[in-house]
This record gives C-alpha cells, structure tokens and sequence, in this order.
C-alpha cells in the first residue's frame, strides 16, 4: 500500500537521528583579535581592494590557487592576506609551514594571519570577511578559498562586472565568475591527476 504525502514526511522525520548529542562548544572569546594589532595598513599596497585568501590543509590544491590568482596583474597592486587554519591535527604542522612557503613564492607580500586552533572552513572565511571589511576598512574584498583557479584575467573581470552592477543596479554587493565542467564522469576521471 502507498503511503500518503503525510506519512512519507513522518517516515523521513523520524529516520533523521535529532537526539544525537552536540559536541561542547569551544570559547572562543580567547581566539578574538583584531588584525590591526600586528598589521600597519599603511605598510601595504595602496587599494581599496584586497584579496582574502582563506586555506588549511590542501597545499597540492592550494599552490594552483595561488599562482592562478598570482597571474592577474592586478594583484601586485593589492594588498593580500592569507588567513590559515590550524590544520585540525597539530602533529601536522608542516602542512601548515608549506602553505606559508607557497604563499610567499607566488605572493612575496602576502600577509600571513595563522590560526592558533582550527577554526573551521565557515569561521574562518566569516573572520577573513570580518577583519579585512570591518577591521581594515577595504570597501572591496576578493574571497578565495584554496582550491579556487581562476583565470588571468578573473581579477579584471569581476571588477568590471561590479561597475556595470553599481552602474545599472542599486542593489548588488557582490559579483563572482564561474564557470561549470561540463565533462561526463568518465572524462573527469581520467583527468583527475
């Protein structure tokens, strides 16, 4: 017998497990700062726009991202931070002194904000956002997680897509550009490497 559109909504709501217990919080009051503190704005590119890179345990991924975003010309001129995670094991520490070195190579005045624990994916871009808007006062922010590649021109691109947005439209705050793999899963393996 089939079940009515009522009863297939009890069945689902009953196999989700909402009894299972929360983790504890962590405080996170002690991890509050506030980047100004060991950063001189005025020591940096000139910009009304910096670009936010937020990273953790992915360095094979995040070399690409770097030297995609390292290509725009644009970024010379920009001041850019590197906001990275804790890796979540702390024995791994060296993945997280690889990210540095990667970073400095393609960006050699790149700011490099380390995470004293893991934070997180969703805390840490919600902090790099908080410090350089709110913190720093850039009107303009480049977000970049580390296994975004962009194109060379990806930098010039969303910033003449947002003044054709300002230009045309008062209600934009944020512009992006991407693009989707098209390929069949048989292809997108073999190119996995």
């Amino acid at each position: 017998m089939a079940l009515t559109p009522s009863e297939k909504k009890r069945k689902r709501r009953e196999a989700i497990n909402f009894k299972q217990k929360i983790r504890a919080q962590r405080d996170w009051s002690k991890h509050e700062y506030s980047i100004s503190d060991f950063i001189d704005k005025d020591t940096l590119p000139k910009s009304e726009t910096a670009i936010g890179i937020a990273a953790a345990t992915r360095p094979e991924y995040f070399e690409k991202t770097v030297q995609s975003i390292a290509s725009n010309p644009e970024v010379k001129k920009m001041p850019t931070f590197l906001f990275l995670d804790c890796h979540p094991d702390k024995r791994q520490s060296q993945i997280t002194a690889q990210h540095k070195v990667i970073a400095k190579k393609h960006l050699p005045h790149c700011v490099v904000v380390e995470r004293p624990v893991n934070f997180g994916c969703g805390r840490n871009i919600i902090d790099l956002r908080r410090q350089l808007f709110d913190v720093l006062g850039y009107d303009k922010v480049f977000v970049f997680e580390d296994d975004c590649i962009v194109s060379k021109n990806y930098v010039k691109y969303t910033q003449n897509l947002l003044t054709w947005a300002d230009e045309n439209y008062s209600n934009v705050g944020i512009v992006q550009g991407h693009n989707f793999c098209v390929l069949s899963s048989d292809v997108k393996k073999e190119h996995l490497s």
